[in-house]
């Protein structure tokens, strides 16, 4: 439920948020019933990754492929295994111009090992029970090779270590960046104009 489409003040950034169609219709039921108004820059696109064309679907919401955009895949790679995952990346590629930026979060290959950290193997057993099953984590070489066979290049890695440090150092509130989670920025070409934003 990311509310960046009203937090956001620039009215040239289109925005397009991307859902399974039950999720949408979840969230635009939740913005009614809290009576928001969505911005004029706004678009909801409903696509259910096993049947639609994302591309087409985004371009019947008005989406222009020549536009370099900013695509954000947020809280997804938990529940994908990579060659799953790896499909979304190469829709992506097909479909953004050079310029395109990229950003998600996963998984790394030490989350269900033995050593892991206690909060890690109990978030896995909540998931699971709400019937969202983690799949295994990600190794940081693989994911680099699969955005590099799509087009995109690893622009910033943040490690567990480093989230740490930028986010949470210096809380009174104890919160702390989980053990097993990375930040990937990745680009597409060499130049960069956030024109449009997708929330997938």
């Amino acid at each position: 439920m990311d509310t960046f489409a009203f937090r956001n003040d620039n009215p040239n950034i289109r925005i397009f948020e991307i859902d399974h169609p039950d999720t949408q219709r979840y969230k635009l039921e939740k913005i009614r019933s809290l009576e928001w108004n969505i911005p004029a820059n706004v678009r909801y696109v409903a696509v259910d990754f096993a049947k639609d064309d994302m591309a087409a679907e985004l371009k019947k919401a008005g989406y222009d492929p020549a536009a370099p955009s900013f695509f954000a895949i947020l809280g997804v790679t938990y529940y994908l295994t990579l060659p799953v995952f790896e499909e979304t990346l190469e829709k992506i590629g097909a479909i953004s111009s050079f310029g395109s930026k990229l950003v998600f979060d996963f998984p790394d290959d030490t989350t269900f090992a033995p050593g892991t950290a206690e909060r890690v193997h109990r978030l896995s057993e909540i998931t699971r029970s709400l019937g969202e099953e983690m799949q295994h984590g990600y190794a940081l070489s693989e994911v680099s090779e699969a955005l590099e066979r799509h087009g995109f290049l690893l622009d910033e890695h943040n490690s567990p270590e480093r989230i740490q440090k930028r986010f949470f150092d210096g809380r009174a509130d104890g919160q702390q960046a989980f053990e097993n989670i990375h930040f990937i920025l990745a680009k597409k070409g060499d130049r960069f104009n956030d024109s449009y934003y997708l929330y997938i």
